[in-house]
């Protein structure tokens, strides 16, 4: 299993992590590393930062389970 956690700045990114929680099957996550993995995303808690610069600024956490890497 994995977790981890971050910052989303854009709608689209918003939008990007409730289709691969929804899609119930495997998606294909690249890290900052350049590593990627095959995931199946259990959960994604987003919360809503109000800022000036960034309407869709939101901080997450992100959990699922690691099945094939890369």
């Amino acid at each position: 299993s994995f977790s981890f956690s971050g910052d989303i700045l854009y709608e689209d990114q918003f939008r990007a992590f409730q289709f691969w929680v929804s899609k119930n099957k495997q998606v294909r996550i690249t890290d900052d590393l350049g590593r990627f993995y095959w995931v199946f995303f259990k959960s994604f808690e987003p919360t809503r930062v109000r800022d000036s610069q960034y309407a869709w600024l939101h901080t997450f956490s992100a959990s699922g389970t690691i099945l094939d890497r890369g």
